[in-house]
């Protein structure tokens, strides 16, 4: 009895306890990296070989856009946002960006400086409408007569098991059945019937 209550609290708990997912996006130059808590991949490595590989034959294509058609079409996209939009339980998010630029021309690095701040402030408010948004920090560094960008995004989600099954749930069953409506048959009692 005692094991199956603990086993009970634990499923309790990784169901309810949300569970912090971190992950570092970083570009440098030409390359291009993910880092998910301390496994690193390379971005840029993985697209050449993609890129390689990308003779794919027509039959698969056409297998491919035939069972992806339906989850991709842009009806079923807006569908999906408007329901992310309106979920009562989102999942916490904290993000920090750190940029650093500079562009050939003095006049461009400083109006590029008022751009992203007002591009941070859109992301800021679009993360807002899909996340509970915990924690949004933002650092740009410009550097000018000189031509380059870095940047690194840290996001932590807060993953809840309980709120992603609710939400996965949510946009399964409107994307199936959201559009149709529940047909009730036409009983005929005997009175009707005898009549008719």
């Amino acid at each position: 009895m005692k094991t199956l209550l603990i086993i009970f609290f634990i499923i309790l708990a990784i169901l309810l306890l949300p569970i912090p997912l971190k992950i570092t996006l970083s570009f440098s130059g030409k390359k291009a990296h993910i880092r998910i808590y301390n496994k690193e991949i390379n971005i840029t490595k993985r697209l050449k070989k993609k890129i390689k590989k990308a003779s794919v034959k027509a039959n698969d294509k056409i297998e491919e856009e035939v069972i992806h058609k339906d989850l991709v079409n842009p009806h079923n996209a807006k569908k999906i946002i408007r329901l992310l939009r309106k979920n009562k339980y989102k999942l916490s998010l904290k993000m920090k960006i750190n940029i650093n630029y500079s562009l050939d021309d003095a006049a461009y690095t400083a109006f590029a400086y008022g751009l992203l701040h007002q591009l941070l402030s859109f992301v800021a408010a679009s993360l807002s409408l899909f996340f509970n948004l915990k924690d949004f920090k933002s650092e740009i560094k410009p550097t000018y007569n000189k031509f380059y960008l870095n940047f690194e995004i840290t996001s932590i989600i807060f993953i809840n098991l309980a709120k992603v099954i609710y939400i996965c749930i949510i946009i399964i069953y409107n994307l199936k059945f959201g559009s149709k409506k529940l047909k009730i048959p036409k009983v005929k009692y005997k009175e009707e019937a005898q009549n008719g």
